[in-house]
């Protein structure tokens, strides 16, 4: 998902890296953390073009964040 803020003046970014093995799992590190911008290039290689140049642009900040899910009634 990309889209302009700032009044076109930046791009946000977000991509997801899915890891279905690990569902129902319990996670003990971080929830968010720093990235280093190559690594997060290296999970998309070979994707469309569009994706490559977006994550190629000079990154601000790139982090990771862990998204928890909930099945069941709330």
């Amino acid at each position: 998902m990309a889209y302009p803020i700032s009044r076109g003046r930046f791009i946000n970014f977000c991509a997801f890296e899915i890891r279905p093995h690990e569902e129902g799992t319990h996670f003990g590190g971080p929830w968010v953390v720093d990235m280093d911008s190559s690594f997060v290039a290296s999970l998309f290689q070979g994707w469309e073009k569009d994706v490559g140049d977006l994550i190629q642009v000079r990154v601000q900040s790139a982090g990771r964040g862990t998204e928890a899910s909930y099945s069941g009634h709330l």
